[in-house]
């Protein structure tokens, strides 16, 4: 699956940009400030209905713009998605219908992304650990997001009644069940990803012995209920509850270290794609689609064997693929390797 056309209006410096990717590699190269980034921005939001660099949409806009639009034609299901934003909201379409969630724009276009700061999956703390695992039990695990919907529901609920005695605890049933299935889930998850893990780590990074771990989000040992029993005072103090799977984390390991006070930045980032990659292969293996990948900026912190052989990795998947560089020579490919090439140059975005 991917994109056969992509139209972009004001985004950023790109005014009216209009593609036909290719539906494997895809490089785009250019001089930094061309839109590049804002290129590998529009198909993010595209496919996630929100933005890597920020949290409103409205500063996405074109400098003297009101709305943006971006949309895009999917093979092999021959159906349209957009996104459009206006002064009065963000509207998400699905083969010309308005969809209420972005989730429903996430499972049209499964969409991974690699940057220079990917390391901050290892480096920083367990929020982005859970936002990599939900997103691949969400594509994989059908039952996930009716559990998860179901949880935060129920967790606001309790939330808001702490305080109120005795009014919390009519929550903690309907929560622990959300909770230990949402759990379930995310082991199993990560259960069957380890071995797509050791594969791709071994193709793409010289470490020895990773391993993923998880913690549940509360006192392991013990069933969700009673923890929930068991905080509530401190829960009615705090004006919120403390534990459960929003506080879940995965541990990334190397040999017996944390892999963030083992190994250097530039290996971190490797480890990342080689977890990023794992995902795309389990959900091809579990459901024969793949997801689109975007990478920006692949030269960065990556020697040029680590990059040849990331290449390699690429082409092999059968995904498609778009890279930014600024130079085409900062891409090895090899003879064997098909690259539809793109010049971004003064917001226009030109097949070479």
């Amino acid at each position: 699956m991917g994109l056969t056309r992509l139209e972009i209006r004001n985004i950023r410096n790109l005014h009216s940009v209009s593609v036909e990717p290719g539906q494997g590699l895809n490089g785009l190269y250019g001089l930094n400030g061309s839109g590049k980034t804002s290129f590998l921005e529009a198909l993010y939001i595209l496919g996630r209905g929100s933005s890597f660099r920020s949290k409103d949409l409205g500063r996405v806009l074109q400098d003297g713009t009101q709305q943006f639009l971006i949309s895009g034609k999917l093979s092999p299901q021959n159906i349209s998605i957009g996104v459009e934003y206006q002064a009065q909201g963000v509207r998400y379409r699905v083969d010309g219908q308005t969809v209420q969630s972005r989730l429903e724009l996430a499972g049209q276009l499964p969409l991974l992304f690699i940057s220079p700061e990917s390391h901050a999956l290892i480096s920083e703390g367990p929020r982005q650990r859970r936002r990599f695992l939900d997103w691949g039990v969400f594509h994989v695990e059908p039952g996930f997001m009716p559990a998860w919907r179901r949880y935060q529901r129920t967790l606001k609920q309790r939330n808001r009644a702490l305080g109120e005695s005795g009014v919390e605890t009519a929550w903690d049933h309907e929560l622990a069940r959300a909770a230990e299935e949402i759990t379930q889930l995310r082991r199993d998850y990560l259960e069957r990803l380890s071995p797509f893990v050791d594969r791709f780590v071994q193709r793409l990074v010289e470490l020895d012995s990773i391993s993923l771990g998880f913690t549940s989000g509360w006192r392991q040992g013990h069933e969700f209920m009673e923890i929930l029993q068991e905080s509530l005072a401190q829960d009615r103090e705090y004006g919120f509850t403390r534990q459960g799977p929003h506080r879940a984390d995965v541990i990334v390991k190397v040999g017996n270290h944390p892999a963030r006070d083992t190994i250097s930045r530039g290996q971190q980032k490797l480890l990342v794609i080689a977890l990023l990659l794992s995902q795309v292969a389990l959900m091809n293996e579990a459901t024969l689609r793949r997801p689109v990948i975007l990478v920006d900026d692949l030269a960065a912190e990556l020697d040029i064997h680590h990059r040849q052989r990331l290449l390699a990795v690429l082409s092999e998947l059968q995904a498609q693929v778009f890279l930014t560089v600024t130079e085409r020579q900062a891409l090895p490919f090899s003879d064997d390797i098909a690259v539809r090439w793109f010049h971004v140059e003064q917001d226009q975005i030109m097949p070479v």
